[in-house]
Protein backbone atom coordinates (compact mmCIF):
# COMPACT_ATOMS: atom_id res chain seq x y z
CA UNK A 1 0.00 0.00 0.00
CA UNK A 2 1.43 3.38 -1.01
CA UNK A 3 1.65 6.31 1.38
CA UNK A 4 -0.92 8.24 -0.64
CA UNK A 5 -3.39 5.34 -0.61
CA UNK A 6 -2.98 4.97 3.14
CA UNK A 7 -3.37 8.71 3.79
CA UNK A 8 -6.44 9.03 1.58
CA UNK A 9 -7.89 5.94 3.26
CA UNK A 10 -7.56 7.68 6.61
CA UNK A 11 -9.46 10.71 5.28
CA UNK A 12 -12.17 8.43 3.90
CA UNK A 13 -12.47 6.68 7.28
CA UNK A 14 -12.92 10.04 9.01
CA UNK A 15 -15.62 10.94 6.49
CA UNK A 16 -17.43 7.63 7.06
CA UNK A 17 -17.38 8.26 10.82
CA UNK A 18 -18.68 11.78 10.20
CA UNK A 19 -21.58 10.47 8.11
CA UNK A 20 -22.40 7.99 10.90
CA UNK A 21 -22.31 10.84 13.41
CA UNK A 22 -24.75 12.84 11.29
CA UNK A 23 -27.10 9.86 11.00
CA UNK A 24 -27.01 9.47 14.78
CA UNK A 25 -27.76 13.16 15.25
CA UNK A 26 -30.71 12.95 12.88
CA UNK A 27 -32.04 10.05 14.97
CA UNK A 28 -31.49 11.98 18.20
CA UNK A 29 -28.95 9.44 19.50
CA UNK A 30 -26.66 11.97 21.15
CA UNK A 31 -24.62 9.34 23.01
CA UNK A 32 -23.70 7.83 19.63
CA UNK A 33 -22.87 11.34 18.35
CA UNK A 34 -20.50 11.86 21.28
CA UNK A 35 -18.90 8.46 20.67
CA UNK A 36 -18.43 9.20 16.95
CA UNK A 37 -16.98 12.59 17.78
CA UNK A 38 -14.35 10.97 20.00
CA UNK A 39 -13.53 8.45 17.23
CA UNK A 40 -13.15 11.27 14.73
CA UNK A 41 -10.91 13.20 17.11
CA UNK A 42 -8.71 10.13 17.52
CA UNK A 43 -8.54 9.50 13.76
CA UNK A 44 -7.72 13.12 12.95
CA UNK A 45 -4.99 13.03 15.58
CA UNK A 46 -3.25 10.45 13.41
CA UNK A 47 -3.41 12.87 10.48
CA UNK A 48 -1.83 15.75 12.41
CA UNK A 49 1.65 16.61 11.27
CA UNK A 50 1.32 14.92 7.90
CA UNK A 51 1.76 17.18 4.89
CA UNK A 52 -0.72 15.86 2.32
CA UNK A 53 0.69 17.95 -0.52
CA UNK A 54 3.94 15.97 -0.26
CA UNK A 55 2.13 12.62 -0.51
CA UNK A 56 -0.94 13.13 -2.69
CA UNK A 57 -1.11 13.86 -6.39
CA UNK A 58 -3.46 16.53 -7.74
CA UNK A 59 -6.48 14.21 -8.11
CA UNK A 60 -6.02 12.75 -4.65
CA UNK A 61 -5.60 16.21 -3.14
CA UNK A 62 -8.88 17.29 -4.77
CA UNK A 63 -10.59 14.29 -3.17
CA UNK A 64 -9.02 15.19 0.19
CA UNK A 65 -10.33 18.75 -0.10
CA UNK A 66 -13.81 17.47 -1.04
CA UNK A 67 -13.75 15.25 2.05
CA UNK A 68 -12.75 18.18 4.24
CA UNK A 69 -15.53 20.31 2.75
CA UNK A 70 -18.07 17.55 3.44
CA UNK A 71 -16.82 17.21 7.02
CA UNK A 72 -17.39 20.94 7.56
CA UNK A 73 -20.92 20.56 6.17
CA UNK A 74 -21.56 17.58 8.46
CA UNK A 75 -20.31 19.54 11.46
CA UNK A 76 -22.67 22.42 10.64
CA UNK A 77 -25.63 20.06 10.20
CA UNK A 78 -24.94 18.32 13.52
CA UNK A 79 -24.64 21.69 15.27
CA UNK A 80 -27.98 22.80 13.84
CA UNK A 81 -29.62 19.56 14.95
CA UNK A 82 -28.12 19.86 18.42
CA UNK A 83 -28.90 23.56 18.77
CA UNK A 84 -31.91 24.35 16.57
CA UNK A 85 -32.09 27.90 17.88
CA UNK A 86 -28.87 28.64 15.99
CA UNK A 87 -30.74 28.40 12.67
CA UNK A 88 -33.14 31.15 13.70
CA UNK A 89 -30.22 33.24 14.91
CA UNK A 90 -28.45 32.71 11.57
CA UNK A 91 -31.57 33.82 9.70
CA UNK A 92 -32.02 36.84 11.95
CA UNK A 93 -28.41 37.97 11.52
CA UNK A 94 -28.10 37.29 7.81
CA UNK A 95 -27.57 40.39 5.65
CA UNK A 96 -30.75 39.57 3.70
CA UNK A 97 -32.97 39.68 6.79
CA UNK A 98 -32.94 43.45 7.09
CA UNK A 99 -32.72 43.09 10.89
CA UNK A 100 -29.12 44.21 11.15
CA UNK A 101 -28.60 47.91 11.81
CA UNK A 102 -26.35 49.57 9.27
CA UNK A 103 -23.25 51.52 10.10
CA UNK A 104 -23.10 54.82 8.21
CA UNK A 105 -19.49 53.98 7.31
CA UNK A 106 -20.61 50.86 5.43
CA UNK A 107 -20.16 48.07 7.98
CA UNK A 108 -22.75 46.65 10.33
CA UNK A 109 -23.30 48.24 13.69
CA UNK A 110 -23.87 46.36 16.90
CA UNK A 111 -26.53 47.69 19.24
CA UNK A 112 -25.61 47.90 22.88
CA UNK A 113 -28.97 49.07 24.25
Amino acid sequence: MTASTQLLGQYRAVLAAGEQMLDSARDGRWDAVAHASLRIKSMTGHLAGKVPEQVLDTRENHERLAILKRLIEIDAQVRHLREPWVASLDRMLSPESGNRPRNPLGGTAIRTD
